[in-house]
């Protein structure tokens, strides 16, 4: 083969290859413990199993924080997850929002996430430290992951820019209810259905309750959201509000 062949072929190996790596997520904010596409499937935090320095502070005047992420797929099971404490491990016991599907690719965010003492079974002191975990399904079958590490505290905290939240056009997403909304992202398909007991060695809910209980510091919530609608440069906030057991929201622009 030919030098000038192998000059043609490149652009197109190249772009041959790039979906696969595009097939995953990707976190954008908080900021991601680090980015490798090719370890997303390791739990719980893809190939990084250290907590990072880089930890976004939260303000314990307005403990709230956004979640984007960037999905390679064009429907999607999504899950966020908390553990507290400087060396989580494996401890992601806290539901911050149970499993939801997205349809669309490109960026999708929830720019209100909420930190309570309710939420996190803890006081909410200077210095406490917390890791988001956001769990999506794998193609076909797993878990993906991608962890952020987090820090409240006293200081003044400049919120972050507007421009870290934003969907793109046609995102959507979708509530589940029931079982599809308890099972955890990593034992979903984005149908909401069950994945294959042996798919995944995490999808026996090893990461905590998935009936809102509370044990020790550690507790779970019920929230997921509603359909919402992205598009380009719109930022849209969702309201949520537990009724028993069904779990709705409300959609209006920031």
């Amino acid at each position: 083969m030919t030098t000038t062949t192998m000059k043609h072929l490149l652009p197109l190996l190249t772009l041959s290859l790039s979906p696969l790596t595009a097939a995953h997520f990707a976190l954008n904010y908080p900021a991601p413990r680090g980015d490798n596409a090719e370890e997303m499937t390791t739990f719980p935090c893809g190939a990084f199993t250290n907590p990072s320095s880089n930890r976004t502070q939260i303000s314990l005047s307005d403990p709230t924080f956004p979640i984007e992420i960037d999905l390679g797929h064009d429907q999607t099971a999504v899950e966020f997850l908390l553990a507290v404490g400087n060396e989580p491990g494996d401890n992601y016991n806290i539901t911050l929002r149970q499993t939801f599907r997205v349809e669309g690719l490109g960026e999708f965010c929830i720019p209100t996430i909420e930190l309570s003492e309710e939420v996190l079974g803890v006081e909410l002191v200077d210095g406490l430290n917390v890791t988001l975990q956001v769990q999506t399904n794998s193609h076909p079958s797993g878990g993906l992951y991608s962890c952020a590490d987090l820090t409240l505290t006293s200081a003044t905290i400049e919120p972050p820019s507007n421009s870290v939240c934003s969907n793109n056009t046609g995102v959507t997403a979708t509530y589940f209810t029931g079982a599809a909304a308890e099972r955890h992202a990593n034992a979903s398909t984005a149908e909401g259905e069950a994945q294959s007991e042996s798919d995944d060695e995490h999808s026996d809910h090893d990461q905590g309750s998935d009936e809102g209980e509370t044990t020790g510091n550690e507790t779970t919530t019920a929230e997921s959201p509603e359909e919402t609608d992205g598009a380009a440069g719109l930022r849209a906030a969702v309201g949520w509000v537990s009724l028993g057991a069904v779990v709705v929201g409300g959609l209006f622009a920031l």
